[in-house]
């Protein structure tokens, strides 16, 4: 993602569980930037977020298609 355009937060989940639909993002030419606010928050001097809470941001552009690979690998794991 060279440069960000308006981003939208898709997804807050688990690094495991993050790392997984990053994959699946990326696969599907949906660039994402993956904030990590707890950690962010700790290394400013601050606590923001809950432990091991990953949010995943994309450009708004992308939200519908993003959404629908999202709920596919939700019911596939359900």
């Amino acid at each position: 993602m060279e440069h960000p355009k308006d981003l939208t937060s898709v997804f807050t989940g688990s690094r495991m569980e993050t790392n997984v639909i990053i994959e699946i993002l990326k696969d599907n030419d949906i660039p994402v930037v993956a904030h990590n606010q707890f950690q962010e928050g700790l290394h400013a001097g601050f606590i923001d977020g809950l432990p091991g809470d990953v949010k995943l941001m994309i450009e708004k552009e992308d939200v519908e298609k993003a959404q629908m690979l999202i709920q596919e690998y939700e019911k596939s794991i359900s």
